[in-house]
C-alpha cells in the first residue's frame, strides 16, 4: 500500500514528459515522407498500365514491320510527363544479345526519355551508360543527350570521350553538343583543333544537328584556317545553312576568303561560295571586290560560282557574262537536250526559277525526240516548281521521272523539296513508307 501511494504521489508530483520539438518534427516528415510515398506508388500504377501496352505496341510495330506507328506510341508515351521516368529508365537496356523488337523497343524509349526532363533518373542513366549492354550504353547516351542536369552529366561525358572508340567518340559528341552549356562548347571547340579529321568530322556533325549557335566562333577559326578547315567544307557548309543567323559579314568574309584559298580544289571551292551566294545580305563592298576577283580565276569552275553569287545578288552584268556560253552552245544547236538542261541548272542556281522550267521542258522534248527519259530533268522540273511553291506540279514531275526509290529518299531530305516532303497529300511521293 506505501509503494502504491508512493507511485500515485509522483504522478502527481511529475506528469508524464511531453514530446521534443525535434521528436515531433520528426513525426511529422515522416508522415509527409509516407503520403508522398503512398501518392506517388497510386501515380506510377496508372502509370504502368500505359507503359505496358505502348511497350507491347513497340515489340509489335518492329515485329511486323509496321514503323509508320512509331512515332505515335512515342508520343503516348511522352505526354505521360516526366514523372513516368523512373518507371521507363531500365526498358533502355535490352541486353547482350536481344531480339530485333526488343531491341527496337530500347531504342525507341530513349527517344522518349530524350524528350522529357530526366534529371531525376541522371545517375541510373549513368550507371546503364557506365555498367549497360552495348546497346544499352548508346540508349544511355541518346536518352542523355537531351538532359536537363548538365552540370551533372557534361563532366562525365566529357571524361568518357578520352577513353572512347571512335564510334563512341561520334556518339558522345553529339550528346555533349546537345546539352549545351560553356563548358560543353567549349570541349567542343577543342576538338574541332584534334588531329584526327575523323574527330573534327563528327564534331562538325554533332553541332551542326544540334544547331549550336554558340559554337560560331569556334566555326569561325576553323574556316579562317584554310588547311584546318579544307577536309570538312561540306561539314562547315552544312552548319551555316543549318545556323544562317550565324553567317554575318565576318564569317561572309572569311567564307570568301576560304574559297581563295581552295583554289586547288575548285569543287570544294565552289561548295564554299554556294553559302555565300544565299546569304547577300551579309555582303559588304571588300566582299563584292573580292567575288570579282574570282570571277575571273582561271579554274572555270571557281569563276563561274563567283558569277552565280554576284547574278543572285542582281548584278545584270554578271548575269550576262554567266549565261554567254551556255546561251552560244543552244544558238549553235537547239536540239541537244543537255545544252537546255546545263542552263536551266545554272538559271536555277540564281534563282531564277521559272526561266529555268522553259530550260528544262525544252531539254524534255529534245530528248523525246531520241525517246530517251531523262530523270535529272524531271528532277530539275520537280525542284523548280516546289520552290516556286507549285507543289502539285512538283509532286507530279518527281511522280513521272522514273527515279529510283534511293533517290526519292534522298530527296525528301533535300532542303528544297521541304514543302513538299511537309505536305501530308504530296509527300507520298517520296514513297518512304517502301524500303
Amino acid at each position: 500500500m506505501r509503494l502504491f501511494s508512493a507511485l500515485c504521489l509522483a504522478a502527481l508530483v511529475c506528469p508524464p514528459l511531453a514530446s521534443t520539438p525535434l521528436e515531433e518534427e520528426r513525426a511529422s516528415l515522416e508522415a509527409l515522407l509516407s503520403h508522398y510515398r503512398a501518392e506517388r506508388e497510386q501515380l506510377f500504377a496508372s502509370y504502368r498500365s500505359t507503359i505496358n501496352t505502348s511497350v507491347a505496341e513497340l515489340e509489335s510495330a518492329y515485329k511486323n514491320d509496321r514503323k509508320q506507328r512509331l512515332p505515335q506510341i512515342r508520343k503516348n508515351l511522352i505526354k505521360l510527363g516526366s514523372q513516368a521516368c523512373p518507371l521507363m529508365t531500365k526498358l533502355i537496356d535490352p541486353g547482350p544479345a536481344p531480339a530485333a523488337e526488343v531491341a527496337g523497343r530500347a531504342s525507341e524509349i530513349a527517344l522518349v526519355l530524350q524528350n522529357l526532363s530526366t534529371r531525376s533518373i541522371s545517375l541510373e542513366l549513368l550507371t546503364i551508360l557506365d555498367k549497360g549492354s552495348n546497346a544499352g550504353q548508346e540508349n544511355a547516351l541518346v536518352a542523355l543527350s537531351g538532359s536537363d542536369d548538365p552540370n551533372r552529366v557534361g563532366p562525365v561525358l566529357r571524361e568518357m570521350f578520352k577513353f572512347a572508340h571512335k564510334r563512341r567518340q561520334a556518339t558522345l559528341i553529339t550528346a555533349i553538343a546537345n546539352l549545351g552549356g560553356e563548358d560543353n562548347l567549349t570541349f567542343l571547340g577543342e576538338v574541332l583543333t584534334d588531329n584526327d579529321p575523323k574527330t573534327v568530322k563528327s564534331a562538325l556533325v554533332a553541332l551542326t544537328e544540334s544547331r549550336s549557335t554558340s559554337a560560331a566562333p569556334r566555326i569561325l577559326a576553323l574556316v579562317k584556317n584554310t588547311a584546318a578547315g579544307a577536309p570538312h567544307v561540306e561539314e562547315i557548309v552544312s552548319y551555316y545553312r543549318a545556323c544562317p543567323e550565324t553567317f554575318d559579314t565576318e564569317h561572309c568574309q572569311a567564307m570568301v576568303g576560304f574559297a581563295s584559298g581552295l583554289r586547288s580544289n575548285s569543287k570544294s571551292a565552289e561548295l564554299a561560295l554556294q553559302v555565300v551566294g544565299e546569304n547577300e545580305e551579309s555582303w559588304n563592298s571588300q566582299i563584292r571586290k573580292d567575288l570579282k576577283q574570282l570571277a575571273a580565276s582561271s579554274s572555270s569552275r571557281i569563276a563561274e560560282a563567283a558569277l552565280v553569287c554576284m547574278a543572285r545578288s542582281g548584278d545584270r552584268s554578271a548575269k550576262k557574262k554567266l549565261l554567254e556560253p551556255y546561251d552560244q552552245r543552244i544558238e549553235r544547236n537547239d536540239r541537244i537536250a543537255s545544252a537546255w538542261q546545263n542552263r536551266a541548272m545554272v538559271k536555277y542556281r540564281i534563282g531564277d526559277y521559272k526561266s529555268a522550267i522553259k530550260d528544262y521542258e525544252q531539254a524534255q522534248k529534245a530528248s523525246a525526240e531520241y525517246l530517251r527519259t531523262e530523270p535529272d530533268v524531271y528532277e530539275g522540273l520537280a525542284r523548280c516548281y516546289c520552290l516556286l511553291g507549285k507543289l502539285k506540279d512538283s509532286a507530279k514531275w518527281l511522280g513521272e521521272g522514273g527515279l529510283s526509290l534511293a533517290r526519292l529518299h534522298q530527296l525528301a531530305r533535300d532542303p528544297d523539296f521541304a514543302a513538299l516532303a511537309e505536305h501530308n497529300k504530296y509527300n507520298k511521293v517520296f514513297r518512304l513508307a517502301e524500303d
